[in-house]
């Protein structure tokens, strides 16, 4: 029963890029939320590099073979980090590209790691949690994408409106 829970509780974290993920429909979208989705992504990024680095810090092995395998923990455990933050200095519709391919990147690594430390319900909840956060940060692409578009579209129309206005006069 208690694993049960723990798997409802996993997606909790993902609530925010539900929420946040931008709709497809004709409202605003404030900049703000798309800035927000892209932190929050750079989070769970960083969170899933730090399992890595707890699983390294708890191993009770001890010899060679297993001071290497924490060491190779201990180095993964702040790549992820380290390539996504930089996605929060970008616009968000970059970021959150840059966040969408890390995600799976990250699924990738952790599954290759899967058989060292890692407990086995974590790769169970990994594909689908995964899948749900690289398509909030792909909505959050396609939302940044369609506001700058929308904002080319009104400077050009008041740029024509400009130069209506003065060949009349």
């Amino acid at each position: 029963m208690a694993q049960n829970t723990d798997r409802r509780d996993s997606y909790i974290p993902c609530t925010p890029l539900a929420h946040l993920a931008p709709s497809a429909g004709t409202q605003p979208y404030p900049s703000m939320l798309l800035c927000l989705q892209v932190c929050y992504g750079v989070t769970i990024v960083s969170f899933l590099g730090a399992v890595h680095w707890g699983v390294a810090m708890s191993s009770s092995l001890s010899g060679p073979v297993a001071a290497r395998i924490a060491n190779e923990g201990f180095v993964y455990s702040v790549i992820p980090s380290l390539c996504a933050w930089p996605a929060a200095l970008m616009e968000p519709g970059a970021g959150a590209v840059v966040l969408s391919i890390l995600l799976p990147a990250c699924y990738g690594a952790d599954y290759g790691r899967r058989n060292i430390g890692l407990p086995q319900w974590y790769m169970a909840l990994r594909l689908p949690l995964t899948l749900l956060a690289t398509f909030g940060m792909l909505l959050t692409a396609t939302r940044h994408v369609h506001a700058q578009l929308d904002y080319a579209k009104e400077l050009t129309q008041r740029e024509k409106d400009k130069a209506a206005t003065a060949a009349t006069k």
